[in-house]
């Protein structure tokens, strides 16, 4: 009977250690942290002004996330005079235009049921001068 015991412990131990395992390894390979400032990413060209930026961002975002392009999206736009991000939510139509290109840090958050997903788009005088894209599974602090 006692051998049966340390035969359980040992596989629940066994199962306990996998699954941490695959979770590491889960979050690990779903997650996503880059930051670019040369070239083309995610549809978005370094160098680009802040309005051919805004006038391509439904149809590039649409195929990052794989949304329909009249969809809106929450965004946080930044102002170095301002402490708090300004949150609205845009398709980036016409009527958003001039408070985009107040800021010069706009975050895109995606609605998912799993992850904690967004683009950053850095404009340095007026000019696109860095895309960053995060996603993770876990809230990092």
């Amino acid at each position: 009977m006692q051998e049966f015991i340390v035969l359980l412990v040992k596989l629940l131990v066994s199962i306990a250690v996998a699954a941490i395992v695959i979770l590491f390894l889960f979050v690990y390979f779903t997650s996503i942290d880059e930051a670019h400032q040369h070239g083309q990413h995610y549809g978005f060209r370094i160098g680009d002004s802040k309005s051919k930026v805004y006038s391509k961002m439904s149809q590039n975002l649409s195929r990052i996330y794989k949304k329909d392009t009249t969809d809106k999206y929450r965004v946080n736009l930044f102002d170095e005079n301002q402490m708090e991000p300004k949150r609205i939510h845009s398709d980036f139509g016409l009527g958003d235009k001039k408070e985009f290109d107040l800021s010069d840090k706009w975050v895109v958050l995606f609605d998912s049921k799993f992850f904690f997903d967004n683009v950053t788009l850095i404009f340095c005088d007026k000019k696109l001068c860095a895309v960053k894209r995060q996603r993770h599974f876990l809230e990092y602090p």
